[in-house]
């Protein structure tokens, strides 16, 4: 089930990465994949696949920041992302993580609105108001 579940998301991932043009949005899209996997899977009572495809969500949103880790923030000035993927992995992630280990079917829901209202606040600070994240 794990090997299949992966397999969807990459080729997903490949399918829809055609137009992106940089690295960055390549492994930010892909993150989202994993994530909405993690979603699905922790629903049907994969948690194996949820926690596999939260680490790969994980890993996909390491990549991203550290292949440019200052940008430009959207008032003009250098950020330095790296305090902000700290926060992100010591909070919503690894909540979310925690809530997978122990099937809390009630924390999952909270855990995933919590780690997209992130996602779109740091990229908001980025001046990317016009994220798209797949549906949970």
């Amino acid at each position: 089930m794990y090997k299949n579940a992966i397999c969807v998301v990459c080729l997903a991932g490949v399918l829809l990465l055609t137009g992106c043009t940089t690295k960055t949005r390549k492994h930010m899209r892909l993150a989202d994949l994993a994530l909405a996997a993690a979603s699905k899977a922790s629903l049907a009572g994969d948690w194996a696949t949820a926690l596999a495809s939260l680490r790969s969500m994980t890993t996909e949103v390491e990549t991203a920041i550290n292949s440019r880790t200052t940008r430009k923030a959207a008032n003009g000035e250098k950020l330095d992302l790296l305090p902000l993927l700290a926060v992100l992995k010591a909070g919503p992630i690894a909540q979310l993580e925690k809530s997978i280990e122990a099937r809390d079917s009630k924390a999952l829901a909270a855990g995933f609105k919590g780690l997209q209202a992130q996602c779109t606040s740091c990229h908001t600070v980025l001046g990317n108001t016009t994220i798209k994240l797949t549906p949970l």
